[in-house]
């Protein structure tokens, strides 16, 4: 007799019951540790603390020690027997320096003619 009264009380209230979930109005979910708080943007950029003139003039403070470094690679590549396992470590290390100073000078290059456009 009580399982039927429990479900004549249970069915009606199942019945009208949307099976659809509904979110919660009242405003967002607390948020319960630092780990998972917003990160907001800061309300100004910050400026970086390296510009890129600065890294540019790096580069070509480093130049001379690259030549040098190339000079001394050549030299090795010149001297290493082609059945060497080294020498293509070397041919590679000295291609390398070869970039790292084109990539340089190209900046260089787009600098000098930003200054001069009028």
């Amino acid at each position: 007799m009580s399982k039927l009264v429990l479900l004549a009380i249970l069915v009606p209230l199942v019945a009208r019951a949307d099976g659809r979930y509904r979110r919660d109005a009242r405003g967002p979910t607390p948020v319960l540790s630092e780990r998972v708080k917003p990160r907001h943007a800061p309300a100004t950029p910050a400026k970086p603390a390296v510009t890129a003139a600065d890294v540019l003039r790096g580069e070509l403070v480093v130049e001379p020690v690259r030549a040098e470094q190339a000079a001394l690679l050549e030299k090795l590549v010149r001297d290493t027997p082609d059945d060497d396992p080294q020498k293509p470590e070397l041919a590679f290390r000295l291609a390398e320096l070869y970039a790292a100073a084109a990539r340089a000078w190209h900046l260089e290059a787009i600098a000098r003619t930003l200054q001069a456009a009028p």
